[in-house]
C-alpha cells in the first residue's frame, strides 16, 4: 500500500519528532496519524476497519 503522506518528515514509528527522511515513518496509531495532520485526517472512515471485514452473503 502506497503512503498518504509526502513532504517533510515528522515523525518516527515511536512518533519522535525527526527532520530525517530516512527515520521518517508511520506509527499505525490516531496520535501517529495527528501528528502528520494537524487539520484533519483526510479520509472519512475509521482507520483500521479494513481488519474486520465481515463476509458477504450470496
Amino acid at each position: 500500500m502506497a503512503p498518504v503522506c509526502a513532504g517533510e518528515p515528522v515523525a518516527d514509528v515511536y512518533d519522535n519528532p525527526t527532520a530525517n527522511p530516512a527515520k521518517d515513518a508511520c506509527g499505525k496509531r490516531i496520535k501517529s496519524c495527528r501528528m502528520r495532520f494537524p487539520q484533519g485526517m483526510p479520509f472519512g472512515r475509521f482507520p483500521g476497519a479494513g481488519q474486520y471485514r465481515s463476509q458477504q452473503r450470496p
